[in-house]
């Protein structure tokens, strides 16, 4: 993009390239500012050469800090952007959802949910936990006449959904269930295929279902009996091959309003884990 940074911007109409490059440099500003914000509650109290560091605000943020700003566009994913045809370009400046979310939005609902790793990670940094899917499903009969609500339903990678089981656990017909397709998950989850996960979507969802077959099984330990064995498990975090890490226990413990709770919603005959 250095080349359109000294192209000939006063000449009309812009070229597709320069829409891309003008939206691209506004696109990273509030992901950039939720970065920053995030950090100011968990913000490091140490420069990079360990002196102390004042407490960190926002108007510090404007300074330039090199390792500060470095480590805020870590978290910045611009690839997506880069993936539009030119004759794409036009139509996301008119239409901003259409574009993928950043995933540091999934890093920010996990540090104002308290959660107990916040960071992203891949799957590689964390081996010990299991990989999840997460599928969007729409819902109409709980909505408003007219609309839908979104329910996100979490199983192991070797499970199906079953529809007719959610619409069984929701109370409703199965007529009324259904799956997103493909091309409508940016804009109503904000994340593509392989990205979604529970936390940071662009639409609320109002119930998180996690098969039960994640929720922590009884184990025999020893003499003492029977106990719960906590499970670790990779979710989504807004990009393919990006995860968080955490456990169905901590979501049913920490996302508002009870909205994740454990369901048999696995088709029968498929296997957990």
């Amino acid at each position: 993009m250095g080349i359109l940074q000294v192209s000939q911007w006063q000449l009309r109409p812009l070229k597709p390239q320069q829409l891309f490059y003008a939206a691209a440099d506004t696109y990273v500003l509030l992901p950039l500012l939720c970065s920053i914000l995030s950090q100011k509650e968990a913000g490091s109290s140490k420069n990079t050469d360990g002196s102390s560091r004042p407490s960190f605000d926002v108007s510090e943020s404007c300074r330039s800090d090199h390792a500060y700003i470095e480590s805020f566009l870590r978290t910045i994913d611009l690839g997506s952007l880069a993936s539009l045809a030119d004759e794409e370009v036009g139509q996301y400046v008119q239409s901003p959802h259409l574009c993928p979310l950043p995933y540091a939005r999934v890093h920010q609902a996990l540090v104002e949910g308290g959660f107990d790793y916040p960071e992203l990670i891949t799957e590689e940094e964390a081996p010990e936990a299991i990989v999840v899917k997460s599928l969007a499903i729409r819902v109409t009969s709980l909505a408003a006449a007219g609309g839908h609500e979104l329910v996100i339903c979490l199983l192991t990678l070797a499970q199906k959904l079953s529809l007719d089981k959610c619409a069984d656990h929701l109370g409703v017909n199965r007529s009324d269930v259904d799956m997103l397709d493909i091309e409508e998950l940016i804009p109503i989850c904000g994340y593509p295929r392989g990205g979604i996960g529970p936390l940071g979507l662009r639409s609320h969802a109002t119930h998180i279902l996690i098969d039960e077959t994640l929720m922590s099984p009884l184990t025999t330990s020893g003499n003492q009996g029977l106990t719960h064995c906590n499970i670790s498990i990779l979710c989504g975090a807004g990009k393919p091959g990006l995860h968080f890490k955490t456990s169905p226990e901590e979501l049913v413990r920490k996302v508002p309003g009870g909205r994740a709770i454990g369901a048999s919603i696995a088709a029968a005959g498929t296997k957990g884990f």
